[in-house]
Order: structure tokens, then sequence, then C-alpha cells
């Protein structure tokens, strides 16, 4: 486990660093991509064993934290999102190293590596931490530096105003989660998750209650619809090693965080799966059909990111509820789906921003009407581009198939399915 403190601590030491570098963008640059990608392949060295043996590590600080202490848990839960954060968070630092490199002459990138750095950290420490109030203080460090990083390009006023309306959605969720994690903190004594146990017990309505706080304030981050407003707007605004980052894996905290709190409540009925597949399937469609409409590549990405987060809950949906009515079998394929398509989704959309960036850098226009006779001109860029562009379409044989297969076929099964006696044990 020393290795994921090593991560957390060298990322911020290389925010830092990089911030006292003052117009010395060069250097900056070094720094923080040197710091972002050593604190990822620590975060991967730490995650790894934890995920292929299905243990779980526990670290905590000797200082406190109001209301805990300051304490970080690596289970096979967290490692599962704890490892595309930190590969993304290479690949997306050493590209952004190059794609910033013309804008160090006219500005200085050591805010962009400070905020890079510590959007980083606050996202492993999103998946990691182990008492609410740590908990809620990295998932608003994550906010404004994410908010930031979108106004990166603050001279344009596409940049501003997607920025304002990202930070005040994210905002609206914080007050939802603010109020899920007080009444649980006061519920059971303590905002340590450890001791959130009795919350397993709770009566129906009680946990209906949590349920829809997690659900919705969580929600925002995840861009599930309706409550994806800041989405569609935020991604093309962004540098796109940001849009990349936050399509691949931000988004992907908030099913985080939502996942987190359905293992401490107790079992689920099946309306709360039926919410999820139901919400999950209308942004699926939604947002496959905004994507066909679109002129603008990173605005076509950022609505499909809003169907594949739909696909994901679709899949998590289904499985709860075929898990609420007694099918194991099929609760764990469309789990399997829904957990796979977190992965599938973060590397191939990382890669389709990342060529989305080198397009627009090479052609200065998001069209992609007056974008012709690229692949001649980029053929390494375009061979990736096909490859991803196979990949989000779910075609064999690459693994986007698979996900989205187990996450949509199961809506099949477990509506005409008839109940067995003993319902299945909640997932955990």
């Amino acid at each position: 486990m020393t290795c994921f403190p090593a991560a957390l601590v060298l990322l911020a030491a290389g925010a830092f660093c990089a911030l006292l570098t003052g117009r010395r963008s060069d250097l900056a640059s070094l720094i923080g991509t040197l710091s972002s990608v050593g604190g990822g392949l620590l975060a991967l060295a730490a995650a790894w064993p934890v995920l292929a043996g299905g243990r779980e590590l526990t670290w905590s600080a000797p200082w406190r934290v109001p209301a805990g202490v300051f304490a970080l848990r690596l289970d096979p839960l967290a490692a599962w999102f704890v490892l595309p954060i930190a590969l993304l968070g290479i690949c997306c630092a050493l590209f952004g190293a190059s794609y910033l490199r013309g804008e160090g002459k006219s500005r200085s990138l050591a805010p962009h590596w400070f905020h890079y750095n510590l959007l980083l950290a606050a996202m492993l420490l999103v998946a990691t931490a182990a008492n609410a109030v740590l908990f809620l203080a990295a998932w608003e460090i994550m906010t404004l530096t994410s908010f930031f990083l979108v106004a990166w390009d603050h001279r344009h006023t596409e940049a501003r105003q997607a920025a304002w309306l990202y930070l005040l959605a994210a905002h609206c969720g914080l007050m939802l989660l603010l109020a899920l994690f007080l009444e649980a903190g006061v519920y059971c004594g303590s905002f340590n998750f450890a001791a959130f146990t009795p919350l397993g017990q709770l009566p129906a309505a009680n946990a209906a209650g949590f349920f829809l706080l997690a659900l919705f304030g969580f929600g925002v981050k995840a861009g599930l619809l309706p409550l994806h407003i800041w989405l569609p707007d935020a991604h093309p605004a962004a540098p796109s090693h940001i849009s990349a980052l936050m399509s691949g894996v931000l988004v992907k905290t908030g099913i985080y965080g939502l996942l987190r709190i359905l293992t401490l409540l107790p079992p689920a009925p099946a309306w709360w799966g039926w919410l999820l597949a139901g919400l999950g399937g209308l942004g699926a469609l939604y947002g496959i059909a905004l994507a066909c409409l679109q002129q603008d590549i990173k605005r076509c990405l950022a609505y499909s990111t809003i169907e594949n987060v739909g696909i994901i809950f679709l899949g998590l949906g289904f499985g709860l509820v075929a898990q609420a009515q007694g099918h194991p079998a099929i609760a764990l394929l469309a789990f399997a789906g829904g957990m796979l398509h977190i992965w599938n989704h973060a590397l191939f959309k990382g890669l389709m921003f990342l060529g989305a960036g080198a397009l627009v850098h090479a052609t200065g226009t998001r069209n992609m009407n007056r974008m012709g006779g690229l692949l001649r001109r980029m053929p390494l860029t375009g061979l990736l581009w096909i490859g991803g562009s196979l990949a989000i379409s779910a075609l064999p044989p690459l693994n986007g198939l698979i996900s989205e297969w187990r996450s949509t076929s199961a809506c099949c099964r477990p509506a005409c399915c008839r109940p067995t006696s003993s319902p299945c044990r909640r997932c955990s």
C-alpha cells in the first residue's frame, strides 16, 4: 500500500513544484509530466495486485481530518477505477506536454500542470477515501481543478460559459451528496465508511431516500440523463487531453460513488434497478441520436459519452433487477457488462479524444465536414482513430462488443423470469 500514498505525494509535489516555475513553461511541463507519469505508475503498481488477488489494503495517516481520520482503503472496487484513472492520466499527460508546447511561448503552463496533477490526485483519492469528509474534500478538489482546466482557453466565451455551467451543475450535485453523507454520519455516529454498516439495516423508505440522493448526486458528475447539461459544452471547450481525461475517467467517479453507496445499503428492490436501467436506456438513445447530428468532432464525442454512460447504467440497472428477482447468473452477466464497459469506454474514448486533438491541431478546425484526406497525411493517427471508431461501434472482434452486448442483452430476461424462492446474495 505504500506505493499508493507515494503516488498521491508525488502528484501533489509535482503540482506545487510546477506552479513555482512561474513563466518557465518548458520546466513546468517537464515537472508536471514526469510527476503525472510517476504517480500514475505507482498507482498502477498498487492497484493491480489488489484487483488480481482480490485482497484489500488500508493506510492511515497519524493526523486527523474533521469528524474522522485520514484513511485510505484500496479494495477491488476501488482498484477497478484506480487502474483506468492512472493509465489514462499517464497517456493524457504525455499527449498534453506535446499538445501545449506551442502555447508555452505566449503564456505560462505552470497553472495547467498544477491543476492537472491535483486533478489526478483528487480522482485517485475519491476512489480510495475511507472517510466521508475526506471523500467530499477530494470530490471538491476534483471539481475545482477540472473547472480551471475546462476554462483553460478562457479568452473564448465558449470556454468560460462551459466552465461556469459545469461548476454550477457540479455544486448542485454536491449539495445532494452533502445531505447524503451528513444523514449517514448522523445515523451511524461516524463519518468513516467502515462505520456505515447500520445502513444495511435501514427500513425500505429510508434506504430509498439514500439511494435517490446518491443517484442524483453522483449522476450529475456521471453525466446521466437528465443531469448531463454540463457535459456537451465542457468536453469540446477543454483542451483535448483534458476532454479525454474527463470523458474517460472523471465521469466514472460518479459511477464509483453510486456503487460504493449501493454496497452499504440493504439489497436493492427491483424498482431501483428499473430506474437505473430506464435512465440509462434513455440516455443511451438520446446521446447517440444527438451525436449523429453534430458537425463538431469533440461535441460528437461528448454526446457519445452520454450514450456510453447510459449503457453502463443500463447494465448495472438490469443487474439489480435480476438480483432482486433471484437470478444470480443473469445479474452476474449484466453487472459484468456494465463494469467492463467502464474500462472499455475509458480506453477507446480516451483514444478518440486524443485523436480528435491531433486532428484539430493539424487542421485548425473542429468541423468534421472540413476534414478529408487526413489518412494519407496522418496515417498513424488515422489508423488509431479507425480502431477507436470500431471499438466504440461495438464491432467484433473488439472488446466494446462484449461489454455492450452483456449490458443490453440482459434486458430481454429479468422481466420475464419467474423469481426463485430464495433471493441471491447482495453483491458487494
